[in-house]
């Protein structure tokens, strides 16, 4: 499901779990998490507690008939896109929720499943009855992503988690179960000095972010669990949605506050909730590489990363950016004053792709231009190219450093905002946000972007020029350049242009018009 559905609502999520009286943690958390993230929200309450940050006094589950009950009310019309799960209160409720979930599976295909195991609360309260792993057993099969703390990850896969390696022995137990990813959260190892949390499913990532030193932490791990799943409503990859939920907790960590007593003393709180995180300040760190990334069996990338920054372009608005296959159209577009584009051939078996390359480096050269190669980073060094464009898959294949060592300018293509953290970490030349829209010039693993996440990326990252790429033509560009971008991408507007001049006039007037350099004029030039 992508951010808005057919009829421009947004995307419904269940949130499953107990109630909390000092409304730090369980549904109380659910609900200010999801409209944090603008997501609609039902609930189903599975027991009622009496706690406050501090204390854990007592708890009751809801009879098994209304818990029911309540599920069975929101399955007549509230489609989710989401089901979060936080406390289950006995066994009855497991297999309940277990047998909920295979039903809505059966219907509903592309619905996920986000589980957080609440062992017991922060406050170290016990808040399950006669639950075994048994139990858990009964619903891993059906969840797709599973947030267990440590304590959590010990319990359910019986493996002490007292180094990287059992923590990834723990993980692979649960996925053993069934469960498709494991998030396993860092923030109570006391082995690393950073918090850590580590993603295993298909992907493998991990991110490393400073501890922040409060005591007001209760109900992080239901809000991070809520945000995960929030961010998957919307439409956002895994991915995406670990590194929103990450800087959503350092976000309201650093934030969170407790309250005071009518004897003035100040209590542990809860953590803040304060909407979608804007800073990148409580972003998280990609580990990649080092003893900490092989530690925990990240896959190293095949040459050494660079130790500096890439090679600047002088500019931080790179302009309209023609995107051609021939060297033909690199000449043209010189011609008529055009001084950003890129080379993109994509056949390497082409007999004269040296002698392209070569000759677009040259006109590039004489016309005092920017002309980036694509892919071809060998010969874009051989011929001392101005710059090479490359996609997210090589930087783990590329020798990033031989290309940083040899002065030529890197752009690197990002489709999110794990990716556009993953490139900023390299220090690149240029970062291209895509793709915008649905395009069919090239194949493309993601979903388009739109203009508010283009919007989003912009405010998010700004050190470098910004370049907006896919499916944008001259109906678009205007749109485009007021999401904060200095340089948009083209490929068919000015490709398949029956008057080449005339396209790239008109292109060039509509990103530039004088509201917009209004707007792009903290960009500078």
């Amino acid at each position: 499901m992508d951010s808005e559905t057919a009829n421009n609502q947004s995307p419904l999520v269940w949130f499953i779990g107990g109630s909390d009286t000092c409304c730090g943690a369980g549904i109380q958390a659910d609900l200010l998490s999801g409209h944090d993230f603008s997501v609609q929200i039902a609930t189903v309450v599975s027991a009622v507690t009496a706690q406050t940050a501090s204390s854990f006094e007592a708890i009751e589950a809801v009879g098994d008939d209304i818990f029911r009950s309540q599920i069975e009310a929101l399955s007549i019309n509230m489609v989710p896109a989401v089901v979060k799960i936080g406390l289950l209160a006995n066994s009855a409720q497991f297999t309940i929720v277990a047998n909920m979930l295979l039903a809505l599976k059966a219907q509903l295909p592309g619905m996920l499943v986000v589980f957080d195991p609440v062992v017991k609360s922060s406050t170290s309260g016990h808040m399950q009855s006669g639950v075994t792993r048994t139990d858990y057993g009964v619903l891993l099969p059906v969840v797709d992503v599973i947030t267990p703390n440590a304590h959590e990850l010990e319990f359910l896969s019986d493996i002490a988690c007292d180094s990287p390696t059992a923590v990834l022995k723990a993980c692979a137990a649960l996925r053993h179960q069934g469960v498709k990813t494991v998030i396993a959260k860092g923030g109570h190892y006391n082995f690393n000095d950073a918090a850590l949390d580590l993603l295993v499913g298909e992907q493998h990532i991990l991110l490393s972010s400073p501890r922040i030193q409060t005591e007001h932490q209760h109900g992080t791990g239901c809000s991070f669990a809520s945000a995960l799943a929030s961010m998957l409503a919307l439409g956002y990859p895994l991915e995406d949605a670990f590194v929103v939920a990450k800087a959503y907790i350092n976000q309201g960590l650093s934030a969170a506050t407790g309250s005071v007593s009518s004897t003035g003393q100040l209590s542990t709180g809860s953590i803040a909730h304060l909407g979608w995180p804007k800073s990148r300040a409580f972003f998280p760190q990609v580990i990649e590489t080092g003893e900490l990334a092989k530690a925990y069996a990240i896959p190293q990338p095949a040459w050494p990363l660079p130790k500096a920054a890439f090679k600047d372009c002088g500019v931080q608005a790179l302009g309209l950016y023609p995107v051609v296959d021939d060297v033909l159209w690199i000449e043209k577009l010189l011609n008529l004053g055009i001084k950003t584009m890129q080379l993109r051939i994509k056949d390497p078996k082409r007999s004269d792709l040296e002698a392209q390359i070569k000759k677009a480096i040259i006109l590039g050269s004489q016309f005092d231009a920017r002309v980036f190669i694509n892919d071809y980073w060998q010969l874009a060094i051989k011929h001392n190219a101005y710059g090479v464009h490359l996609g997210q898959e090589d930087i783990q294949a590329a020798d990033l450093a031989e290309i940083q060592l040899a002065g030529v300018r890197l752009g690197l293509s990002t489709h999110g905002y794990y990716e556009l953290l993953r490139a900023h970490q390299l220090r690149p030349s240029y970062l291209a946000l895509g793709h915008i829209f649905p395009t069919t010039t090239k194949d493309m693993p993601s979903k388009p972007q739109g203009l508010k996440r283009l919007k989003d990326y912009a405010e998010l990252i700004n050190d470098y020029p910004l370049v907006a790429i896919g499916g944008i033509d001259a109906s678009k560009m205007s749109a485009v350049a007021r999401c904060g971008v200095g340089s948009i991408a083209v490929v068919r507007a000015v490709t398949q242009a029956t008057d080449l001049q005339q396209a790239v006039t008109r292109l060039q007037g509509l990103m530039y018009d004088e509201d917009i350099q209004q707007s792009l004029s903290s960009i500078g030039s």
